[in-house]
């Protein structure tokens, strides 16, 4: 670009008159967006383990399928209904479980640093 080339936009045109004073050039850059890279959480401070089952509050049939989650971690039960939550922080912790068709349900739970905690967890299916 050329001193009598300069933009109509008077902003513009004075940062390029600055440019073309002090002989820097401007020269377009294009970032190309790479994909994100999966990361797993990690827990600092003690941690502890979380197990236990999801079944149904009426029939008391297990809930495969069911998301279990605690901070950043997260669990989906099995057939059997069983889940498990290795290195979720220790102490008192707000636990999430929810599934299709289920209301979801929170609870406080003590994760036992260093142990195995059980927590058992009923779902009351939406009303239909």
């Amino acid at each position: 670009m050329y001193k009598d080339e300069l933009p109509v936009d008077p902003s513009r045109r004075e940062a390029i008159k600055t440019a073309l004073k002090v002989g820097a050039y401007a020269t377009p850059v294009i970032l190309a967006a790479a994909r994100p890279t999966p990361v797993s959480a990690q827990v600092t401070g003690p941690s502890g383990e979380l197990k236990g089952t999801v079944t149904d509050a009426e029939t008391t049939n297990p809930i495969a399928g069911a998301t279990i989650s605690v901070g950043a971690l997260s669990a989906v039960s099995d057939e059997a209904g069983h889940y498990v939550i290795a290195n979720a922080p220790a102490g008192m912790q707000s636990v999430q479980v929810s599934a299709t068709g289920y209301v979801t349900r929170v609870d406080t739970v003590n994760i036992t640093a260093g142990g195995s905690t059980i927590h058992n967890v009923t779902l009351t299916p939406v009303a239909v």
